[in-house]
């Protein structure tokens, strides 16, 4: 442990404005894969629930999202892209003319994520269920997220 930290330290003596791979430091920190690497994921789901956009060699949707109950949508991650629960985001594609939309995330774990879209009419308090598209972009966090660069 000692041997790295000095050489760590003499890493960024000599090389102050140089970016460094995280994974260079040690051998143990190097990603098995692109997905594993990665720590931001986007991508497109259309209102019938398909999924584009992920990236080339990403596809960390499994297939498409399952759209039931008019307007739920219910996307699973594929095997080991996260094992803690990541944070998502749902941004909205709304059409013109069309207003109070609302995008619920209504249930998150390291397995699925999902999603509730629809309308409310006139500004009121009830929802009516609108299978609508979105941008769902999901982060690691904790155990998962996999520092890249020191600076």
């Amino acid at each position: 442990m000692i041997k790295f930290l000095l050489a760590l330290l003499l890493s960024f003596t000599v090389h102050a404005q140089t970016k460094i791979p995280l994974a260079m430091l040690h051998d143990s920190l190097k990603c098995s894969s692109a997905i594993a690497c990665e720590n931001d994921f986007t991508a497109h789901i259309s209102a019938a629930g398909v999924v584009s956009g992920e990236g080339t060699g990403l596809g960390w949707i499994n297939g498409n999202c399952a759209v039931t109950d008019t307007s739920l949508f219910t996307c699973t991650f594929s095997a080991g892209v996260f094992t803690v629960t990541p944070a998502c985001f749902v941004t909205m594609y709304i059409a013109a003319g069309l207003s109070n939309y609302l995008f619920l995330i209504s249930g998150e774990s390291s397995s699925s994520v999902a999603i509730r879209t629809g309308y409310s009419a006139g500004g009121g308090a009830t929802l009516t269920k609108n299978a609508t598209a979105f941008k769902l972009s999901c982060f690691k966090s904790g155990a998962d997220y996999v520092p890249k660069v020191l600076e």
